[in-house]
């Protein structure tokens, strides 16, 4: 009925060149595209970075058949590796977000409503079916 989840994900190009190919993007709550880092209360790729980090925790609860409820928060930061001209300016994020589920026979349905510091409200986001990944 209860399950503990956990996410850790990082990424750093220590590159000089920064590359729009070889950066980190963060935020959404689904797995869609090359080098994301998922995180609750960001949308999908609103913040990218050549240098990331995000650890998130969570339950989720199975009240009964097919449907789920999951409360999760995380941690973020980025920017955080010296380039040889500029200097590093961290920064650090932190989101929260509740989201309910429920299987249907053509896939999952799914409503969540996020918090994060960047953006000081609440923030909704919806999903029918399976996410393919780009």
């Amino acid at each position: 009925r209860w399950a503990w989840v956990n996410r850790i994900q990082a990424g750093a190009n220590f590159s000089e060149n920064s590359s729009l190919l070889n950066g980190f993007y963060a935020g959404g709550l689904n797995p869609t595209f090359r080098n994301q880092v998922m995180f609750t209360g960001l949308q999908e790729a609103e913040v990218s970075s050549e240098s990331i980090a995000a650890i998130q925790t969570g339950f989720r609860y199975n009240p009964f058949a097919s449907f789920y409820a999951t409360a999760q928060a995380g941690y973020l930061t980025y920017d955080f590796i010296r380039k040889t001209l500029g200097s590093a300016t961290t920064q650090h994020l932190w989101g929260a977000g509740l989201t309910v589920a429920y299987d249907l026979p053509i896939g999952p349905i799914e409503f969540s409503i996020m918090f994060t510091d960047k953006t000081q409200g609440m923030r909704t986001y919806f999903n029918f079916g399976f996410p393919f990944r780009l």
